[in-house]
């Protein structure tokens, strides 16, 4: 009978919004397990689940997959890293892979913001304490992971005290 109800819901949820919402429990865990183990390597403390936060993320994965089109939320009251992949079912460990690779340009000589490193900082950045991601699939097969970090980061004159070295 669960198994049913969730078959049902599921194709309730693609035909009345022609997006179809990808949210996995496990795959949640996951992501936030990835950034916590990342953000260890730079001494930022662990992220705590936050389901309104969550549920923020998950309202824009929505959104941008119905368009099929990745952009940011403005304005945002989080932080926010957004993955896309053309069809695949990406682990989360690699979606948060691919936001921290960005370390491999950031300057910790010339600590700052740039669109090169911007997700690789937020990622990692010590004053964010809290994390909700969500997940929608697209009627083309898009894949869109919106993740919100709370309170956000990448603020100008903060980057030293807040995306620390690697250990």
């Amino acid at each position: 009978m669960k198994r049913l109800f969730a078959a049902a819901l599921f194709i309730f949820v693609f035909i009345s919004t022609g997006v179809i919402a990808d949210v996995d429990d496990a795959f949640m865990k996951d992501i936030l397990e990835r950034h916590n183990s990342l953000r260890a390597i730079h001494r930022a403390s662990a992220l705590k689940w936050n389901a309104d936060v969550q549920n923020y993320a998950q309202n824009w994965a929505d959104k941008i997959a119905r368009e099929d089109r990745m952009y940011h939320r403005q304005p945002n009251k989080y932080g926010e890293n957004i993955y896309w992949m053309s069809g695949g079912n990406p682990s989360a460990a690699s979606v948060v892979q691919a936001w921290y690779n960005e370390i491999k340009q950031y300057n910790f000589a010339r600590p700052g913001f740039s669109g090169a490193t911007g997700h690789f900082t937020q990622v990692v950045w010590k004053g964010s304490t809290e994390l909700g991601c969500g997940k929608a699939r697209s009627r083309r097969g898009g894949l869109y992971v919106v993740c919100n970090y709370s309170p956000p980061g990448n603020y100008l004159g903060r980057f030293p005290e807040n995306v620390l070295k690697g250990e």
